[in-house]
């Protein structure tokens, strides 16, 4: 399989509405995942900060996440879907082949 790019992107969600991300992020991962080029998708509570979380996904390119995704349909129904429970976010681009 061709390398992949992991995205991380690190959530800070309003107070108290922790419990409705997840479940926004449950109703919408499929969507991602149908995503040009989206190969895997993860959501990971901090195990240390309250409102933080990991949102880690597999992508074939960082073009097919920061240039093709944000205007797919697909693009489109996952920001509409987040973008209410979002304080701050911090995204990041990794090569996933390990060292």
């Amino acid at each position: 399989m061709a390398p992949m790019i992991l995205e991380h992107a690190k959530f800070t969600i309003h107070p108290g509405q922790e419990r409705a991300f997840e479940d926004a992020y449950r109703s919408v991962r499929v969507t991602l995942l149908l995503a040009p080029g989206c190969r895997s998708a993860q959501l990971h509570r901090s195990a240390e900060q309250q409102g933080v979380y990991l949102l880690q996904v597999g992508w074939d390119t960082v073009a097919h996440h920061t240039e093709q995704f944000p205007d797919t349909d697909q693009g489109k129904d996952v920001i509409a879907t987040f973008s209410p429970f979002l304080a701050a976010a911090d995204v990041t681009h990794f090569d996933a082949e390990s060292l």
